[in-house]
């Protein structure tokens, strides 16, 4: 007999059987109880019930052939009939295959537990009620306390070979497993390691064997059970807050992803401002739990959420507002008296070759062409610094964003190629001197170029004749005219970042007088919605101070929105071009005011983890 809910859809299995009327078969179908209580309960919750009648019993055809020499016996060969039943209903379309669960009443019960020791495919859990067995050994038909013990040895096997959690359902006053069996029986079968949790019902009636007929004693029991082993009962979904960009460059991908859950599993729909979208055009996986809105448009701006929709209700997520804003125009005026402005630039990070070479990109902006001084320091590192761990060459390659291409502007591995010029240089700037080598494994990159205003990535690789292909590595922007106006307005680099000496190190000078306003992001869950893979799930920041060899951390942040200055670090970012970041994101962010000086920020691994992580240093009085 099959129990099911009404309304269509694909719901958790109950694979449910009988007991048996005493020692012999009970061919009278009369004899076999329908449970329809209990089988009326489970449906109304929201799982499909199959009641089945094993071999032997009733009109069934098959010999009756449980009555084997051992309890344990017995118990196996039932649970043939249950394997075949769960075989043949997980398969209906009705049905979700890896949500079922095993019960049984009384011998049903003990095949329960018998079952449990099956690998059964989708099957979670087992649940015995009142459960015990007849056996052909056991003599007269009645329960012996050399039954009892036959039970009680019987657990000890069940639990050894069990597979699945079990929930056992008793009354005191049962007839026939009495309370103080029921309990031996449970403590052979724990012993033995058998997982399983015991309801023991206080004396019902005149008999406790018959609690089956009775599902409101026991159901609030039997729910936190299935609830434990993932198997849902008609639970109403949950939608947790949507993740996602919310600041965007007018052109771009927006991506938006939520986590659902519920039971059966929910059906899902996307809206914006409280209109459901409609798959196609720019707007792809509206019925899933990840929203994709290319090409973005102002029109595009909005509140987003996702609606999930199953037979016990439907939820609708919090809302995340997408902002959609033109690319900003940077036109410096010349600094006035008393203005800082950035004189250098560098990331010092992990420079490995594939995924995770170190990038990192600058702006220009102004009217005039900017010229630089471009380094990648490797041996210099060792020298400089006294840090070991150091890549053996590394390679600077300088890519040029031109309208929807990237055009290599040039590339250099060995600064000496340029020495006399690069040496001068140097020298003009206040940048470290760099060492000759004759070693092709070990050295450092430089590069003098002039560039116009626009958007610049330098990319740090291990040379091919490096020594190591992982190592340190250090990039340093200079600006080599000050006098021009045109500024360095912003530094992004992305890498690889780890504990101790190969985390990531921001560093900036900001030349002149005055003070100067920075934004500083380290960004690791805010990668996600970019398709970077290994990012660091936790950053935080700590910025420096850098004065005649003194070091004084000035601010830290770890979550961008547990911050002060948060409110305003959010106002600011659509306006100097960066993306958004999610409300609640473990993104760090610092804005700071700064004076004339030398400043370092450090971005580390909260968790000790190593991962990608993206920093970037913006002009915040440029907007």
């Amino acid at each position: 007999m099959l129990y099911r809910p009404a309304d269509p859809g694909r719901y958790p299995l109950v694979v449910f059987s009988h007991g048996r009327a005493g020692k012999y078969p009970p061919a009278n179908p009369s004899l076999v109880y329908s449970y329809s209580q209990i089988c009326e309960e489970l449906a109304e919750q929201g799982c499909v019930v199959a009641y089945f009648v094993r071999r032997g019993y009733g009109n069934s055809e098959g010999p009756d052939s449980e009555l084997q020499d051992t309890a344990l016996l017995s118990g196996y060969e039932a649970a043939k009939d249950y394997a075949a039943a769960v075989e043949y209903w997980r398969t209906r379309d009705f049905v979700r295959p890896d949500h079922v669960v095993v019960m049984g009443q009384s011998q049903g019960g003990w095949a329960a537990l018998a079952s449990a020791t099956l690998a059964l495919p989708g099957v979670r859990g087992a649940v015995n009620i009142s459960g015990g067995t007849n056996y052909a050994g056991m003599g007269t038909g009645m329960v012996t306390p050399a039954v009892q013990d036959a039970w009680v040895a019987g657990c000890v096997e069940l639990g050894a070979g069990a597979r699945m959690p079990t929930l056992w359902i008793y009354a005191e006053n049962d007839l026939s497993v009495s309370g103080p069996t029921a309990r031996r029986m449970f403590a052979a079968y724990t012993t033995a390691g058998g997982p399983a949790t015991m309801l023991m019902l206080p004396p019902f009636g005149t008999n406790g064997h018959n609690i089956v007929g009775y599902p409101h004693l026991f159901i609030f029991e039997l729910n936190e059970f299935f609830a434990q082993i993932g198997f849902g009962v008609n639970s109403a979904p949950v939608v947790g807050r949507p993740a996602g960009v919310t600041t965007m460059i007018r052109g771009g991908t927006a991506t938006f992803t939520a986590s659902v859950a519920g039971d059966p599993l929910p059906s899902l729909q996307w809206c914006k401002d409280g209109i459901d979208l409609t798959e196609g055009g720019s707007i792809h996986g509206s019925s899933s739990a990840t929203l994709r809105v290319e090409n973005v448009q102002m029109s595009d701006a909005g509140s987003y959420a996702l609606r999930a929709t199953n037979v016990a209700g439907a939820t609708m997520s919090a809302a995340l507002s997408l902002t959609v804003c033109e690319r900003p125009v940077q036109v410096l005026e010349p600094p006035g008296e008393g203005t800082a402005r950035i004189m250098n630039l560098s990331t010092r990070g992990i420079v490995a070759a594939g995924d995770h070479v170190l990038v990192a990109g600058f702006v220009i902006a102004g009217r005039a062409p900017k010229r630089l001084l471009i380094l990648g320091s490797g041996l210099n590192l060792r020298q400089r610094f006294g840090l070991s761990g150091e890549v053996g060459r590394p390679r600077l390659t300088v890519w040029h964003r031109s309208g929807e291409a990237n055009v290599v502007i040039s590339q250099n591995d060995d600064w000496q190629a340029d020495a006399a010029g690069l040496a001068a240089l140097i020298a003009a700037v206040g940048a470290q001197p760099l060492s000759p080598s004759s070693d092709p494994a070990h050295g450092d990159a430089g590069l003098r170029l002039t560039l116009a205003p626009g958007v610049y990535t330098v990319v740090v690789d291990p040379a091919p004749q490096s020594a190591t292909a992982d190592g340190l590595g250090l990039v340093e922007i200079y600006d080599a005219a000050p006098e021009t106006d045109s500024q360095l307005v912003n530094i992004s680099s992305r890498g690889l970042t780890e504990a101790g000496t190969r985390q990531m190190i921001v560093g900036v000078v900001l030349g002149g007088s005055g003070s100067r306003r920075l934004l500083i992001r380290g960004v690791g869950p805010g990668l996600r919605p970019f398709g970077v893979g290994g990012w660091l799930s936790n950053p935080a920041q700590s910025l420096h101070w850098n004065q005649a060899g003194m070091d004084r951390v000035i601010c830290s942040n770890d979550d961008w929105w547990n911050s002060s200055q948060a409110e305003q670090a959010m106002a600011l970012m659509p306006a100097l071009g960066a993306f958004g970041l999610d409300a609640f994101s473990t993104d760090a962010v610092v804005l700071q005011t700064l004076a004339a000086g030398a400043y370092t920020c450090v971005v580390t691994t909260v968790d000790g983890e190593s991962g990608v992580v993206l920093t970037e240093l913006y002009d915040a009085d440029e907007h």
